[in-house]
């Protein structure tokens, strides 16, 4: 028998992770996640901890630098901007 150490819950897994348990049950039902039933197919199932420490193959795109739609403005005019947007606003809802 191995080291339950070794092994978490799925709740714990989701914790970690950082989704829904509904959603780490749709990923073992999937087989996107390794997992084992010790007591066998209705009993509670156990996810190697290792799992948690294998990266993502998962990797966002990043839009070219000329996409941004506030390139080329410093971060001054953009708070200074902003703020003026503000003042204005309340200055509308205190009229």
């Amino acid at each position: 028998m191995q080291n339950i150490a070794q092994f978490i819950s799925v709740t714990e897994y989701a914790a970690n992770m950082g989704i829904s348990l509904p959603t780490a049950r749709r990923q073992l039902k999937a087989g996107k996640i390794p997992f084992i039933q010790p007591g066998g197919k209705r009993s509670v199932i156990r996810i190697p901890r290792k799992v948690l420490e294998i990266p993502s193959t998962v990797s966002l795109p990043t839009p070219p630098a000329s996409s941004s739609p506030t390139s080329g403005i410093s971060p001054v005019a953009i708070t200074t901007a902003t703020a003026a947007t503000a003042k204005k606003t309340r200055a509308h809802w205190n009229a």
